[in-house]
């Protein structure tokens, strides 16, 4: 496939509430949301293009013989205007899609690659169509109604690191950036936003640097996350503060490279026990715990009752990551629960909280038994 963009969940089905993209380069990335459908679906039986159809919906019967199921699907794989053919009904919420084997209808959405014919992701009939690639954005394109040109992208790039987006876009986690970056996959202006991302990360602006952290959490980029590593572990007082959306800018490095390490990114035992000597300090060293727990729980479950002194905020997360981890083995989840609820500063009643919101069943009772009762406030 020589089309640099494909679209996360090899394409996907989409009823009304979600958009078709009319632009043949436009595409469905991993963060987006929400999901567009695919343009560019393309049959790996028959070998042709996937035909979509706005507000119709099939019957629930269809046609019985295999001569009079193939004469109908080419009616309308082959007609625009579907309102006279059989067996199929106008919905506004609904789309169906079809090509020379067949159609199929949504009406919310679902991912191809996790998707079937019988309605059984995981053993059955997997649906056969593909997305077969999207080209590269050609500027200027309009991009939620602002007007992206290659000389200015750059410029564009650095305000939306700093918070700034088209009043029409929705929040992503990536932020706009991400958005920009992804919609310019394979043209060269994409390469001019990671660069805007990695000099953002030291650059005065405290805006500017959550904004790059939030973007390289989700755009790969070798030097990016070396550059992040190097600065978490050196003097982090740049980073002190907080962002305009009241986020604790150091907590957000030390999770981010914390939640690299776990996903190993980074290698060595010299960053696995920088991240240790990080969860045993008070204040943003509460960030590692989760990550730290999640790739070490061995190390975490024997430094929990330190871990928890420093920073007692995360006994929750200790509870849930470390019975996530051991759920069936032979882990006393009530003695952990039992140790953390007695460090000072541990809140019983907020503790019992989260674990009657977050746990259920016999694992609930466990270790709402080893917190013991809250006192009476």
């Amino acid at each position: 496939m020589d089309e640099p963009n494909v679209c996360f969940n090899d394409g996907h089905l989409v009823g009304g509430q979600f958009e078709v993209p009319e632009d043949p380069s436009d595409y469905c990335w991993s963060s987006r949301d929400p999901v567009v459908g695919c343009n560019r679906l393309r049959c790996t039986v028959c070998g042709e293009a996937v035909k979509q159809q706005l507000g119709y919906f099939l019957v629930a019967e269809l046609p019985a013989s295999r001569a009079e199921w193939k004469s109908w699907t080419a009616l309308l794989y082959g007609q625009a205007d579907w309102s006279g053919v059989p067996y199929v009904s106008r919905n506004a919420g609904s789309r169906t899609c079809v090509c020379h084997c067949g159609p199929v209808t949504e009406s919310w959405m679902k991912g191809l690659a996790i998707s079937s014919v019988d309605g059984d992701p995981y053993s059955g009939n997997r649906i056969p169509w593909t997305c077969q690639g999207h080209a590269a954005a050609i500027l200027p394109l309009t991009l939620h109604g602002e007007r992206v040109e290659s000389h200015a992208v750059a410029a564009l790039a650095q305000r939306a690191l700093q918070g700034w987006a088209p009043a029409v876009a929705l929040p992503t986690s990536g932020g706009w950036a991400e958005t920009l970056y992804r919609r310019l996959g394979g043209n060269a202006a994409a390469h001019e936003v990671v660069v805007a991302a990695r000099t953002a990360l030291t650059s005065g602006n405290l805006n500017a640097r959550s904004g790059a952290i939030d973007f390289f959490s989700w755009v790969r980029d070798p030097e990016a996350n070396r550059l992040l590593l190097a600065l978490a572990r050196t003097d982090r007082s740049a980073f002190s503060g907080f962002d305009t959306r009241g986020r604790d800018v150091e907590r957000i490095l030390l999770t981010d490279v914390a939640e690299k390490w776990s996903w190993d990114i980074y290698e060595g035992s010299d960053v696995a026990d920088w991240l240790r000597a990080e969860g045993l300090k008070s204040g943003a060293g509460a960030a590692v715990v989760e990550p730290l727990a999640k790739r070490d729980p061995q190390w975490v479950n024997v430094h929990a009752e330190a871990l928890v002194r420093a920073n007692p905020e995360t006994a929750i997360s200790i509870l849930k990551v470390l019975f996530d981890a051991w759920a069936y083995a032979a882990f006393d989840i009530e003695q952990l629960a039992r140790k953390l609820a007695a460090v000072p500063g541990v809140s019983k009643q907020v503790l019992r909280a989260e674990v009657e919101r977050t746990f259920f069943g016999e694992a609930r009772e466990r270790v709402l038994n080893g917190i013991g009762d809250a006192p009476l406030s």
